[in-house]
């Protein structure tokens, strides 16, 4: 006889609970029915009808019928499907095979394992057009059986059938994107999951919301803008799977102009893992900015300078508050202003000079821009940041020269106190601020300023190598701007 007609028959030997005949049945099964074809879909059609029973069917005489498998026969006809593209395909057998497997009423924790796997397998391995039929139903499957487990299950078993699942819900969301795209509760689900499962399952739960982002590309405006909310919401949390995700897929789902997704880039900019730092960065266009030589530049559609700056007021309206008022604290890490003004910067200078200027310089981009630059000279704020934010004051002052200089024409006091800056290149930029403030000063202030800035390098009373150097710089720009004036 073919090995395909024995198979099934040797198989259920193999699964008796008498030893001796098991025994014999797997002998018989390794000796004549190892070349079975598991492909041949007679012989797959066979068992499935010997896991699924077929005692429900009406036209079927009584001593042809047959009962569903026991549960050792079950979870050996499970390994077998798991190994067949044709039992994959076997519609609607495959259906009843997992349903049973999950949800039958003699099922097992080993069974659920087997039903969750043979899913992952199935949605890998349907031809598209059953799985239209099935997915929506078994994805429904999936979903309830994880409403019905625990996030604190300790068993090996019941973890190995959430990983299954959350497979499944990847793999199924990269074959039928269209199933998901219309609504956010998956997206919300995974996120969820990710904060509150066990650190054992985040990795795959992970690698399912990263399936999961490709799906809702082509989502519309109002989805995209639900996702928003709960990236926004997930950026800055304790899990690490949770921030990697949610920069993860600001990146995937949304371009360089859009506002809200950058602005969650500029938080990841300053996370304590790499892969997360270097993401954010990258969607960005920060990360090759030193290795990239000028001629290897591409343009990048930035963010609208006024929309971007607006954004960020709007999620953290003390930007609005003056530098005095914030006690010297930085509103942002460091690493976020680092990357937030370089990218600012970026769009700054893609922007056009005509948009930038307003009736009201007071509310006015530049004046927002200079805003930012000034909470970031906040004390708490790193020696690299307080060199970015002055010479960024120093660049904008070339596009808006007296917007500029009338403003820190009132802040020279502050700008004087940065002529000590631990850092040659702050100290550099504070002295050329001070330049260009004092075009905006009248020439017998202008002289004043001079004067003091002179008398301050008094050889008799030698002071720190920073505050010689400070005012020296500013001493030469403040003198080749009253000669430039006169």
């Amino acid at each position: 006889l073919a090995s395909e007609i024995v198979y099934p028959i040797y198989l259920a030997g193999a699964s008796d609970s008498q030893e001796s005949v098991a025994k014999r049945g797997d002998e018989l099964l390794k000796r004549k029915a190892s070349t079975a074809n598991l492909e041949d879909a007679k012989l797959i059609n066979r068992l499935f009808t010997l896991f699924n029973g077929t005692a429900s069917a009406e036209n079927i005489a009584a001593e042809l019928k047959v009962a569903p498998a026991p549960s050792s026969l079950r979870v050996r006809l499970m390994s077998v499907f798991c190994r067949s593209i044709a039992a994959a395909n076997a519609f609607p057998y495959t259906l009843q095979c997992i349903f049973g497997c999950i949800y039958g009423s003699g099922t097992t924790s080993r069974l659920k394992q087997l039903g969750m796997e043979f899913t992952v397998w199935v949605f890998k391995h349907a031809v598209m057009d059953q799985l239209k039929l099935i997915g929506p139903v078994i994805l429904s499957g999936i979903l309830r059986s994880l409403d019905g487990s625990s996030s604190t299950e300790a068993d090996s078993t019941a973890r190995d059938v959430k990983i299954f699942a959350y497979q499944a819900i990847g793999l199924l969301a990269s074959r039928m994107p269209n199933l998901f795209s219309n609504k956010t509760e998956i997206a919300m689900r995974l996120f969820t999951a990710l904060r509150l499962e066990d650190q054992s399952l985040r990795l795959t739960i992970q690698e399912a919301a990263t399936s999961l982002a490709t799906a809702y590309k082509g989502a519309s405006i109002v989805v995209l803008k639900d996702l928003e909310a709960l990236l926004l919401e997930n950026c800055q949390v304790e899990q690490i799977e949770v921030r990697f995700s949610a920069v993860r897929w600001a990146t995937t789902l949304y371009d360089m102009q859009h506002c809200p997704s950058r602005y969650i880039c500029m938080l990841g900019a300053s996370d304590v893992k790499l892969d997360i730092r270097e993401m954010a960065l990258t969607g960005l266009n920060l990360l090759n900015d030193e290795r990239q030589s000028p001629a290897m530049t591409v343009d990048f559609n930035y963010p609208d300078i006024v929309e971007m700056l607006n954004y960020i007021y709007s999620q953290q309206p003390k930007l609005l508050q003056s530098n005095d008022q914030s006690d010297g604290k930085l509103l942002f890490s460091s690493k976020t202003f680092l990357a937030m003004i370089k990218f600012l910067m970026k769009c700054f200078e893609a922007s056009d000079i005509p948009d930038l200027s307003q009736e009201d310089p007071s509310h006015s981009p530049v004046a927002k821009m200079c805003v930012v630059l000034e909470h970031a000279m906040s004390y708490e704020g790193s020696s690299e940041l307080h060199a970015l934010a002055l010479k960024s004051l120093v660049d904008i002052s070339f596009r808006q020269p007296k917007l500029v200089s009338s403003r820190y024409a009132n802040r020279l006091h502050w700008l004087r106190t940065l002529l000590s800056h631990v850092d040659s290149d702050a100290r550099e930029s504070a002295a050329r601020l001070l330049g260009i403030a004092s075009s905006a000063l009248s020439s017998s202030a202008a002289l004043n300023l001079l004067s003091e800035l002179t008398s301050a390098l008094d050889p008799n009373h030698p002071s720190r190598f920073e505050i010689y150097h400070g005012l020296l710089c500013a001493t030469g720009y403040v003198t080749a701007c009253c000669l430039k004036e006169s």
